[in-house]
């Protein structure tokens, strides 16, 4: 395993080879996952009903996005400008007709393309169907309304939002790319090696040695091959070690 042996260390004591396995992968790799941080959503809310339950919905979306503030003509601006993600517009006489029974409706803005404004309005539309019910109850009579209305925000009706899907495991998965990027740019740097040694001749040489060309052909390919494991599983270490990168529940899956 004379040649396996010699390959290796070749390969290893040139620097540009270390820096084509390790350094280059790494820094796409870090360049990407360390660009993942989640922050909250940033939503608008333009409140032009100015009740007690109006409020109350500005506070609830308040307390779980960064809420803007931003007139209503600016809606289209701000979404297509990524300024805000959503935005919600509560119409004068949403409470008097929450009250009176009739079906009424929030207008919520969202860039149709991105799905990171879904949990709000799942979260907004639950709430509105639920004091629908419980206007329905009160028979129109607004200070039973309100009364139940203070019951239910003393209750357990609580959210936070969150983007769907995990974010860490999208941009792990994504970054493998420049693992598989390193193994090929690697493979064709010590490639070069074979072309190396038949321009000084050592390929000639070698042979007069008792080895046979299939020996010679193995052994090159098998530095290869161990080298780049050695490679996959330093950059891999790296990702779960350093960056908390996220494989599933199962990394043989990938």
């Amino acid at each position: 395993m004379s040649i396996f042996i010699n390959n290796i260390k070749r390969i290893i004591r040139d620097k540009g080879n270390i820096i084509n396995m390790i350094l280059t992968p790494l820094i796409f790799i870090m360049f990407i996952m360390g660009n993942g941080n989640i922050n909250k959503l940033n939503a608008a809310v333009i409140d032009k009903d100015n009740t007690s339950l109006s409020k109350m919905i500005v506070n609830m979306i308040n307390s779980n996005v960064n809420l803007k503030d931003i007139k209503e003509e600016e809606i289209n601006e701000k979404l297509l400008n990524e300024q805000i993600d959503y935005a919600l517009v509560i119409d004068k006489g949403f409470t008097e007709k929450i009250i009176k029974g009739e079906d009424v409706k929030l207008r919520g803005y969202k860039i149709k393309e991105t799905n990171i404004s879904v949990p709000i309005n799942i979260y907004i539309n639950s709430f509105v169907s639920s004091i629908k019910n419980i206007a329905k109850s009160c028979g129109g009579d607004s200070k039973k309304f309100y009364k139940a209305l203070e019951y239910y925000e003393d209750g357990s009706f609580k959210a936070e939002f969150k983007p769907l899907g995990n974010r860490k495991r999208v941009l792990t998965y994504s970054s493998l790319g420049f693992v598989v990027m390193g193994m090929l740019i690697f493979s064709l740097t010590s490639s070069n090696l074979s072309l190396e040694d038949k321009r000084n001749k050592t390929f000639y040489r070698v042979f007069s040695a008792p080895i046979s060309t299939k020996s010679y052909m193995f052994q090159n390919t098998l530095s290869y091959y161990v080298l780049s494991i050695f490679q996959t599983i330093i950059l891999f270490l790296f990702m779960i070690k350093v960056l908390g990168a996220d494989f599933g529940p199962n990394i043989k899956s990938i």
